[in-house]
């Protein structure tokens, strides 16, 4: 899902066609386009009315030419892009911040000051991680994996991905509402090479498994880095 915003980066790579200039303490610093551009299909779907005003809905179609997030990598796209991304949990695609900060002449943006994300920052690879196990050891044995948050903020904006809920087995009282990974034991074989355990992360990875015990390590590794002093609850 990317690295979160509260890591460094290393690198800004831009998917946009054209230069992004921010403007610093007078200083323009310009980045220039990849020569790869990430573009989105987004319609406008009409859910309601007031009166005869429309209320419509955006909604997003596939993502093109976005890479797979890498460590150290931050990507500079179009708005469209950036909320499009942010709404599959990537928190490492940014766009230019064309508000009311930007630098116009003539009624045109020439320089923005900031870039800007739609993805709320995530705590999950500075907070703890923990396994919810249902019956374990048994041969339907289902496992969460979940992150520790911070308490509920009113003030921020949230994903359904992050989204903090109560939850008394956390350290601070509170959980990523979605788990990182999950993972199921069948009673019989179920994989192609006869395994038994099927395991899915957060970014929608899969693997079959021989055991419960591969299952978490697989989903341990592969749903991010930052693994500390992990405990179990069921």
């Amino acid at each position: 899902m990317g690295q979160p915003l509260n890591q460094s980066y290393a690198a800004i790579v831009s998917l946009l066609p054209h230069d992004c200039v921010v403007r610093i303490d007078g200083r323009d610093i310009v980045i220039p386009p990849s020569g790869q551009v990430a573009r989105v299909a987004a319609t406008a779907r009409e859910v309601a009315t007031v009166g005869e005003i429309p209320i419509v809905v955006t909604e997003f179609g596939e993502i093109t030419g976005l890479p797979e997030p890498q460590s150290g990598v931050l990507y500079l796209t179009s708005t469209l892009v950036a909320q499009a991304a942010a709404r599959l949990g990537r928190a490492d695609v940014v766009s230019p911040d064309t508000g009311p900060t930007a630098i116009r002449e003539g009624g045109q943006v020439v320089a923005v000051i900031r870039l800007q994300t739609f993805a709320a920052i995530t705590m999950t690879n500075t907070m703890k991680r923990y396994w919810d196990v249902w019956y374990e050891n048994a041969p339907m044995e289902r496992g969460w994996l979940f992150a520790e948050a911070e308490p509920y903020d009113p003030t921020r904006q949230y994903t359904y991905l992050n989204c903090p809920v109560v939850d008394d087995r956390s350290s601070t009282g509170w959980r990523e509402q979605s788990a990182l990974g999950w993972y199921l034991r069948y009673t019989e074989a179920q994989g192609p090479q006869g395994e038994t355990v099927y395991a899915v992360t957060r970014e929608r990875s899969t693997q079959w498994c021989h055991s419960a015990q591969q299952a978490r390590e697989w989903i341990e590794q592969t749903a991010g880095a930052g693994w500390n002093e992990d405990k179990e609850g069921r």
